[in-house]
């Protein structure tokens, strides 16, 4: 990488590569600097500076906003002014111009998951708050082409460092906590506790998505 950074977060971006952003560095303050490892290149170090965050940040999230697979959310995470932020960034990466800010999330927190509908709608889930500052069991949602995050049920258990992916077509929560390695399912408006687990409890898991062809 360019920059030794942890707490970071990624994404993908069609046609780009792989996004990273912010993080803490060698310092441990948080970073506006991002990098992109080019999805077709040549370059034996694969990564290269990506434009600058709107604020210095880490421990955020990353999730597709609606309009396209190449417009990004950055919402919440650990800044140099705000341990738990509550500010939330779009970047159209049609445009490359600038960050656009969005409405702002009901409770500033980082260390939290989040992930978009295939409505639009955009979610978080957990991570640490003011409140609750080992994890939180709080959700909130932005509908596609609304104003303002709306409150939803809270998950069964407060969560801190879970990661969101999508399992068998739904939302999937795995992770962020040190004490239960159950996966939960979101499933109308509701987190679910599954019968799948980890085979240990985790706080901070890395999913890998792997397509699979089974040839008979």
């Amino acid at each position: 990488m360019t920059t030794a950074r942890a707490f970071a977060a990624d994404i993908r971006i069609a046609g780009v590569g792989w996004w990273l952003t912010g993080g803490l560095g060698h310092s441990q303050f948080p970073l506006d600097s991002s990098e992109i490892m080019a999805e077709q290149s040549s370059r034996e170090d694969y990564f290269e500076g990506g434009p600058r965050l709107p604020v210095t940040v880490a421990r955020h999230c990353l999730a597709r906003a609606p309009g396209g697979d190449r417009r990004v959310l950055l919402s919440g995470g650990q800044t140099l002014d705000q341990q738990f932020s509550d500010a939330v960034w779009l970047y159209d990466w049609e445009r490359e111009d600038r960050w656009h800010p969005r409405p702002r999330l009901n409770v500033g927190r980082r260390g939290h998951a989040c992930f978009s509908d295939h409505d639009g709608s955009i979610y978080v889930a957990g991570g640490a708050t003011a409140a609750y500052p080992d994890g939180s069991a709080s959700v909130e949602v932005l509908r596609s082409g609304a104003r303002a995050w709306r409150s939803l049920a809270a998950l069964p258990t407060r969560l801190l460092g879970a990661v969101a992916f999508h399992w068998h077509g739904s939302p999937t929560l795995a992770g962020g906590s040190n004490e239960s390695s159950v996966l939960l399912k979101w499933n109308d408006n509701t987190w679910e506790e599954t019968d799948k687990k980890l085979k240990h409890a985790v706080q901070n898991p890395v999913v890998v998505a792997v397509k699979m062809s089974w040839v008979c």
